[in-house]
């Protein structure tokens, strides 16, 4: 790559889930609210990934292509949402996975909040036979 496309170190912003105020990656506590980080959770609101790139968004989907090969060889999407079944509060993980050019590996994962903490109610991979062009 080119000076311009030259990657460089990712300086991430976190910001507080519950009062949206800027934390560190190092915070456990908010420091504005007093929130639990590790309950309440921390958006990555800004990312610079290289020059002159950035996600200003929470990130809710990632896409990889590779030169000389179709399609993408990594999606993967996030979202919070509301639990269908007990209706508490969710957040879901799905990734497609086909860096390997034999396989395809999808990997489906998904945490309720109890009221305490995230629990793990489905954690799943399943991989099949690529079908690549």
């Amino acid at each position: 790559m080119g000076r311009k496309g030259k990657m460089r170190g990712s300086a991430a912003k976190y910001f507080c889930h519950s009062c949206k105020k800027e934390v560190t990656d190092k915070d456990s506590v908010c420091p504005h609210c007093g929130a639990d980080l590790k309950k309440v959770g921390r958006n990555v609101l800004e990312v610079n990934v290289w020059n002159g790139v950035k996600v200003t968004e929470p990130l809710r989907r990632l896409r990889q292509k590779t030169q000389g090969r179709p399609g993408y060889t990594v999606d993967a999407k996030y979202r919070e949402k509301t639990s269908g079944e007990t209706k508490r509060p969710a957040r879901e993980q799905l990734v497609f996975d086909k860096t390997n050019s034999k396989k395809t590996l999808e990997i489906h994962h998904v945490e309720e909040w109890n009221g305490n903490r995230w629990v793990v109610v489905h954690d799943e991979k399943r991989e099949w036979k690529a079908k690549r062009r």
